[in-house]
């Protein structure tokens, strides 16, 4: 009926897969930590090691269950733990995800797509599949970090939408620049707001914010962008606007 793979946990074991699970957690969440993500090497630790859990006590009720003697048609299903689990890193997953108040674009996604394939890593390691772990935690480095770099390197956010904003006390020559640098960049205006002061944290007396939400091209990227705008003598301050 038994099969080596769920044989009965020794010390040893347990020992071996929740520390490989605190281990793998750490990794996955230290290069989120590092992009400065909201969930970082404690909360991807603690989702890793709390799935493998989760396996350990489904692998060790299924063991006790069928090695305690009991009787009658009653059935033992090692699946609806690691169920409930994948169910409930959603909410987690969800904490991670922001919107913006216009609506324009969100952010987290990764973040909250990394913890959920955290947990089923966690699950796994706890089910004792180590080479299927061993392969997952490389794969899920590669999403994370070569092919960030392959995005970037290829432009995907081409034709995304963008919010800046941009503190200055002479509003009429910052949009006048702002004109002349969109349009050298072939960069499209969705929507121009004038912020009130009273959004601009520590705004001082006759100073402006001009908010710009733009559409991008394969010609410049927005970093870049807000560097260029950042050296115009009449911004105070750039910013790239998430929420208002």
């Amino acid at each position: 009926m038994f099969t080596s793979q769920f044989e009965e946990l020794t010390w040893a074991i347990i020992i071996l897969r929740l520390s490989l699970s605190l281990v793998s957690g750490i990794l996955i969440g230290l290069e989120r930590k590092f992009r400065n993500h909201p969930a970082g090497m404690k909360t991807h630790a603690i989702v890793c090691i709390g799935s493998a859990l989760a396996s350990l006590l489904s692998i060790e009720m299924f063991y006790t269950f069928y090695n305690g003697g009991f009787e009658g048609d009653i059935k033992l299903d090692m699946a609806r733990i690691a169920a409930g689990v994948l169910t409930g890193i959603g909410f987690v997953g969800a904490g991670a995800i922001m919107k913006s108040s216009d609506g324009l674009f969100v952010t987290g996604l990764t973040t909250a797509a990394t913890l959920w394939v955290t947990a089923c890593l966690g699950l796994t390691i706890g089910m004792g599949y180590l080479k299927i772990s061993v392969v997952a935690l490389v794969a899920i480095f590669i999403a994370n970090v070569p092919l960030r770099q392959l995005e970037l390197k290829l432009n995907f956010n081409a034709n995304c939408v963008r919010s800046m904003l941009i503190t200055t006390k002479d509003k009429s020559l910052t949009m006048d620049f702002m004109k002349k640098l969109l349009d050298y960049h072939e960069i499209k205006i969705e929507n121009f707001e004038l912020v009130t002061a009273e959004y601009v944290s520590g705004s001082e007396d006759n100073v402006f914010a001009l908010k710009y939400t733009i559409k991008l091209n394969n010609h410049v990227k927005f970093e870049s962008l807000l560097q260029e705008i950042s050296l115009d003598d009449n911004s105070l301050h750039v910013v790239e606007s998430i929420s208002m």
